[in-house]
């Protein structure tokens, strides 16, 4: 049962800024759950957990759970840089897919992320 808290108002408070990615962020999504992911024209996605943001106790704390580079699976070599455009939650909201500007889909796992 979820209970709204009607009391409940934003105090316009920074809880902190996060700089995990080299190039202009493109796409943030929410998971549903207390994850959330940010893509951007650097190639990569950025998995973060809303419980760890900002916590003083950790030796990161304002770092994505997991950094992931978005590549052609069957080229090792693939340095070309695949621009994210679309970054969403997919299925049971325990997926999420990606779309990037080299016409590349991919399908990702919430539950395979390390």
């Amino acid at each position: 049962m979820h209970i709204k808290n009607y009391n409940w108002r934003p105090r316009k408070k920074l809880v902190a800024t996060l700089y995990s990615h080299t190039n202009t962020v493109t796409q943030v999504i929410d998971s549903g759950n207390s994850l959330f992911m940010s893509g951007s024209n650097d190639g990569t996605i950025c998995v973060y957990d809303y419980n760890q943001i900002g916590r003083k106790n950790r030796d990161k704390p304002n770092q994505p759970l997991a950094q992931i580079k978005i590549q052609h699976q069957d080229q090792e070599a693939d340095n070309s840089i695949h621009k994210i455009k679309t970054l969403n939650m997919f299925g049971n909201k325990k997926s999420f897919i990606v779309g990037t500007n080299q016409g590349l889909i991919q399908l990702f796992n919430l539950d395979r992320i390390p």
